[in-house]
């Protein structure tokens, strides 16, 4: 088997002298020596005796020559590390030898590997040789790995930070006297310690300065996000915002986002008939739609766990559809959160207090009508004659009109002064600018102009919100009416002059030159920023919620 890590056979290098190759792995043919003066090869090895010979027994080269004919020598052993390995590795260290090895049935496989050249690499198999490095196999814990005896060394030992996973097998008395001085020569020789730390601190200034860059790069990702997605900026300090962001950081920077198909996916997550937990990587994955629809049932029951002590009110409240009609949404306000409680499509029924009070009835026996305390309802009359409905049937329970429905007539009523002269015209000149996409261009073309607000006929604090940014853009309003391409603008759609008087007249824009007006806009809106903190301004924040 291959080693993760890979290892790299250096090129062969041809000689000066005779055109051979060096540095392949070619096993030597043996040659007799000539037998001079009658005396037989010591050690018999012809090789080794006609070396010495040739070269002289001084000569450095013979020496070399001696030292890598050593190298190349082979032999055959006998280990359990040669049999077929596990898949998987069962803890700490590499994988372990099949228990059934089919070609020698437990007694251990045949490999060749090559002879020991130094003392460190008595304690392993040498599996190939390189110029450079070499392949070892430990004959303790059966790990792979190249290099040359300071990884023997490192790995033996169980010294970590050089390249090598230590032995998870404790050395013994014999491998720390062999391996000991080894480890002092090379820790004076190399240095390591202090490299290390050098490379520790360079690391870490390099960490820094990347984790500042990628902190800044993040920030723009997510405000790109909020730009091009149309995301309300309000979000960006959203709990559910904070919590994903967490949770992409503690995945790594290998995570890649779901697709819209998986976030789709309602597939419910299989449960073992056992009741063990599935196997890793086994089965289909549950949906994403599913699994957050269980974390939300959990959280639900948590918060109507806690009405128990805290108790819970029951908010009720209606929005209209011009073409599905109207929808009744409860939702459960507890000491935890709110809880989703039911949605009623009422279609285009009359909503009559008789049906208010027995959706609302419905909704609180769902939960629990020992876990609800107050039952809070809009502010139009069915809903009033409704929450009466209700204190009979729960004689127990507070019941309360909505306090924005309180704010929104206390504006209207201090607005009442303005709602002709002020109110109307500004919503008129907003409609006729955001109506009109070269008005529109022109007025956005301006030199520090906001975002003009459209209004919508909903509560009265938008319309607050409007005024409000029309006059913080007084200035550019009155240099768009007076600017020339706006005049030409009217005249080309009507040559006649009378009717563009009249339209102009029509839609209020005769008030734009008027320095009163601009006035009486101005005590509007100085009045209503007087009394919208006594009335409270939670509703100006989601007019449209």
């Amino acid at each position: 088997p291959i080693p993760s890590g890979g290892w790299r056979r250096s090129s062969p290098r041809v000689a000066k002298e005779g055109g051979k190759e060096e540095g392949m792995n070619i096993a030597p043919v043996p040659v007799q020596a000539p037998n001079v003066g009658g005396v037989a090869p010591p050690g018999g090895n012809p090789i080794l005796v006609q070396a010495e010979m040739v070269a002289g027994a001084g000569s450095s080269s013979a020496e070399r020559t001696v030292k890598k004919r050593r190298r190349l020598e082979k032999t055959t052993v006998t280990t359990r590390w040669a049999c077929p390995r596990e898949i998987f590795s069962s803890g700490k260290g590499p994988a372990q030898p099949v228990a059934d090895c089919s070609k020698c049935n437990g007694a251990g496989c045949s490999m060749d590997v090559y002879t020991s050249a130094t003392p460190a690499e008595e304690f392993v198999f040498i599996t190939d040789r390189n110029e450079k490095f070499n392949k070892y196999m430990c004959k303790v814990c059966g790990d792979i790995f190249s290099g040359t005896q300071s990884r023997i060394v490192s790995h033996r030992l169980k010294v970590s930070g050089r390249g090598v996973i230590p032995c998870p097998i404790d050395p013994s008395e014999e491998v720390k006297a062999v391996l000991g001085p080894l480890e002092a020569e090379l820790l004076s020789k190399h240095n390591w310690t202090d490299r290390k730390k050098k490379g520790d601190d360079k690391k870490k200034d390099a960490s820094d300065k990347n984790r500042a860059r990628f902190a800044e790069e993040a920030d723009v990702a997510v405000a790109r996000f909020f730009y091009e997605c149309g995301v309300p900026l309000n979000k960006a300090e959203h709990p559910a915002l904070l919590r994903m962001l967490s949770a992409v950081a503690a995945a790594g920077d290998r995570y890649q986002s779901p697709s819209q198909f998986r976030i789709a996916d309602n597939t419910p997550a299989q449960k073992p008939n056992d009741g063990r937990a599935p196997k890793a990587g086994g089965g289909e994955k549950a949906g994403l739609l599913s699994v957050c629809l269980e974390q939300v049932r959990e959280e639900q029951a948590e918060c109507v766990k806690s009405a128990v002590q805290f108790g819970a009110t029951m908010a009720c409240d209606g929005a209209k559809n011009s073409g599905m009609g109207c929808s009744i949404t409860h939702v459960l306000s507890t000491h935890k959160g709110k809880v989703f409680v039911a949605l009623t499509d009422a279609g285009r029924s009359e909503l009559t207090a008789e049906f208010l009070a027995e959706d609302a009835t419905s909704a609180v026996r769902k939960v629990g009508d020992h876990n609800v305390f107050l039952i809070v309802m809009d502010g139009p009359e069915p809903a009033v004659q409704a929450l009466k409905l209700l204190q009979g049937v729960f004689p127990r329970m507070l019941m309360m009109r909505s306090a924005v429905w309180g704010w929104d007539l206390v504006l209207q009523d201090v607005a009442r002064r303005f709602r002709r002269d002020v109110f109307a015209p500004v919503n008129r000149i907003l409609l006729h600018v955001t109506n009109h996409s070269y008005i529109c261009a022109v007025f956005e073309g301006l030199e520090g102009t906001n975002k003009l607000l459209e209004p919508l006929d909903t509560r009265f604090p938008v319309e607050v919100m409007c005024v409000r940014a029309f006059f913080a853009d007084k200035n550019n309003i009155i240099q768009l009416w007076g600017h020339p391409d706006i005049h030409k603008w009217l005249e080309d759609r009507s040559p006649v002059r009378g009717i563009v008087r009249a339209r102009q007249t029509k839609l209020g824009l005769e008030h734009i030159h008027k320095p009163d007006w601009w006035r009486l806009v101005e005590a509007c809106v100085s009045l209503i920023n007087t009394a919208v903190p006594i009335v409270g301004e939670p509703d100006l924040d989601a007019p449209n919620l």
